[in-house]
């Protein structure tokens, strides 16, 4: 229940909500510096990180500016 109210923190879901969420969810292990996703790849997971850290990065593209 402590993870459901922690859920709550961010999410206004209900407990029947959150049931129906977690009961498909399935851990997953990464080593320290693998990659999850690699560029040009479709992320199709959601992932929650339940020890460690996770990073991202991404490519913006620049944008040129222009007075009239």
């Amino acid at each position: 229940m402590e993870r459901y109210r922690n859920f709550k923190l961010f999410h206004d879901i209900s407990t029947e909500d959150y049931s129906l969420l977690t009961d498909k969810l399935k851990p997953k292990t990464f080593k320290k510096g693998q990659l999850i996703n690699v560029p040009g790849q479709v992320q199709k997971e959601l992932y929650f990180v339940k020890s460690g850290v996770q990073m991202s990065y991404f490519e913006v593209l620049p944008i040129f500016w222009t007075a009239e």
